[in-house]
């Protein structure tokens, strides 16, 4: 097998890669940890999050364009299967190397496959936001202005056009404007018999 690149760089990259990886591996234990005695389930979809959190905390886009450049997965998109992702790279590199393939040391719970990635990301989707219309992947979020308070014709036009989920921002307007909203949505998806998830964004702290 070739893949295109110097050897040094090669070696280079696989090291960083396994760093990486160990890396990742220890601080998303560390994290799964901090909830373990809540009684919090470490199931496939948390530990993946806990991956891809610990992925994230640094700037990686040196070692992604470098990835790229030799026509590998710059784990750009990895986000339903983490560690399969890296660890098919990690392989890729190992046999580019010629190393022998190496047992990877394994994370505090198991993780998802490609294939099982991608299933549990849709079936959260769903149970979140509800089924896709139209048979397209993505769904669509709407952010509400105070206009759609009042405004009768807005809201059973943004579902008419596709609107998925309609997110309220808790940090303007008030309770009655909000309700107001809330209950324009629940008419407009029960008389146009469209599913539409409803989002409250609450207010975080104001730091200025």
């Amino acid at each position: 097998m070739t893949i295109p690149g110097n050897e040094t760089e090669l070696k280079i990259l696989l090291d960083e890669l396994l760093m990486l990886r160990e890396s990742i591996v220890l601080r998303a234990s560390r994290q799964l940890n901090k909830y373990r005695d809540a009684g919090v389930l470490h199931n496939l979809s948390s530990c993946n999050l806990a991956h891809y959190l610990a992925l994230r905390e640094g700037d990686r886009r040196d070692l992604q364009r470098r990835l790229a450049s030799i026509g590998l997965s710059s784990l750009g998109r990895c986000e339903p299967h983490v560690m399969a992702n890296i660890d098919a790279v990690i392989r890729m590199l190992m046999r580019a190397n010629h190393d022998h393939m190496m047992m990877l040391m394994s994370g505090p719970c198991p993780t998802p496959d490609f294939a099982e990635g991608s299933h549990i990301l849709e079936a959260n989707t769903t149970a979140l936001f509800g089924p896709s219309a139209n048979d397209r992947e993505t769904r669509i979020m709407v952010t509400l202005g105070t206009d759609a308070a009042h405004d009768e014709r807005i809201i059973p036009g943004l579902l008419q056009q596709g609107a998925d989920c309609i997110r309220i921002n808790c940090a303007h307007d008030d309770a009655a404007t909000w309700a107001a909203m809330v209950n324009r949505v629940r008419h407009a998806r029960d008389t146009l018999n469209h599913s539409c998830r409803i989002l409250m964004d609450l207010a975080g702290h104001k730091l200025r």
